[in-house]
């Protein structure tokens, strides 16, 4: 089982990375591409943003779609996200049901005070704009259709993804303080992924 806190060090991975990336003279956050807060990706946005985000990392269409399976795990938060619920009824639980339900449930705009974010018919599950792109974009949609298919094949490539991800972080902490990486260097081991039971 992967644990939530992993999750949270990916986007932290993600963010480092992004930084890099960004002209040493200019700040992150006057960064048109990033959000006014420096999360990213803007989940309001579609898949030119996502690309826009994501290639200037090196990782590719397939890889946007692997790393978006992250939020197969956690829910979003009003507090911290403007966004409000779970992606998935097993939010501990690292696996392709998140591109399952991606395709196979239908998506509405929820009707609320918050962002704009879908609901499933029941009302306990939601998706971002930025998720519903997985299966709009011609590029993206066979990857979350293979996804949806074949679990193993999500969990090979979500850590192969997430381990890129952990290569960016660790060459942008060097690049600011080699004193801030372990004495041992870095080990990008698999994460634990499984189905609920």
């Amino acid at each position: 089982m992967t644990r939530l806190w992993e999750r949270e060090r990916f986007a932290r991975f993600g963010r480092a990375a992004a930084h890099s990336s960004v002209k040493p003279d200019t700040p992150p956050a006057k960064d048109k591409r990033f959000t006014p807060d420096d999360r990213l990706p803007d989940a309001a946005q579609g898949a030119a943003h996502l690309r826009d985000v994501f290639y200037r990392m090196g990782f590719n269409d397939q890889e946007i779609v692997a790393l978006s399976g992250a939020h197969a795990l956690g829910r979003c938060h009003p507090d911290a996200s403007g966004y409000s619920g779970p992606w998935t009824p097993t939010p501990t639980f690292l696996n392709n049901g998140y591109y399952n339900l991606l395709l196979r449930l239908p998506w509405t705009v929820k009707e609320w005070d918050g962002p704009m974010q879908f609901e499933d018919p029941s009302g306990k599950l939601m998706m971002l704009p930025s998720d519903l792109v997985l299966i709009q974009d011609k590029k993206f949609r066979p990857f979350t259709e293979q996804y949806a298919k074949d679990n193993g094949l999500f969990v090979k490539d979500f850590v192969a993804a997430c381990g890129i991800a952990s290569l960016l972080y660790a060459r942008v902490r060097l690049a600011v303080s080699p004193a801030l990486l372990p004495p041992h260097g870095i080990s990008c081991l698999p994460m634990t992924a499984g189905t609920p039971s």
